[in-house]
């Protein structure tokens, strides 16, 4: 599963509602990766300040848990680390930025894997008309990802629910 986030909220909204379906029983844990150095660093910003965070962030603290972590969560640290991950066979998360998919980490793995039938692209932030995302998410059957044109053989599903975008009626009011 890839998944384009923004380094700062998204991914952590992702990891807290990652690891709260797998305490509850509703998916299996499996290895996460957060590939983004920006995520990396901003994952101590959020521990650090967890008193400032929301009631339900601040209660699974306080029962002892990182709100942020599922079971088998590992944050990348170098660009080899990353091409482990695309050489690696096993069936994991990755969430990487940008968000957008107009750069980062993300198109390194979406070159790897949109030609895959077993990936799936999870789509949880706005993706502006033109861009990667916008492509996938309309049902592109192939795309140019540095250069190189890939042919989508992977699901792509959107998760709206994520989005920090304002909708019509929001705009309206």
């Amino acid at each position: 599963i890839l998944i384009p986030s923004f380094a700062l909220e998204r991914t952590q909204d992702v990891l807290f509602h990652l690891a709260r379906l797998e305490e509850s029983g509703d998916v299996t844990p499996m290895p996460v990766y957060v590939d983004s150095p920006l995520a990396d660093r901003v994952e101590d910003v959020y521990q650090a300040c967890l008193d400032e965070l929301s009631d339900e962030v601040r209660a699974v603290a306080a029962g002892g848990k990182d709100p942020f972590a599922p079971a088998q969560l590992r944050y990348t640290k170098t660009v080899d680390d990353s091409k482990a991950i695309n050489a690696s066979h096993e069936a994991a998360i990755i969430i990487a930025g940008s968000g957008m998919m107009t750069g980062g980490r993300i198109l390194h793995h979406l070159r790897a894997h949109l030609d895959d039938t077993h990936t799936t692209v999870m789509i949880v932030g706005f993706q502006p008309a033109g861009g990667l995302g916008r492509l996938l998410v309309d049902g592109a059957a192939e795309v140019k990802i540095m250069g190189e044109t890939i042919k989508v053989n992977a699901r792509v599903v959107t998760i709206g629910g994520l989005s920090a975008h304002a909708d019509r009626t929001e705009l309206l009011n």
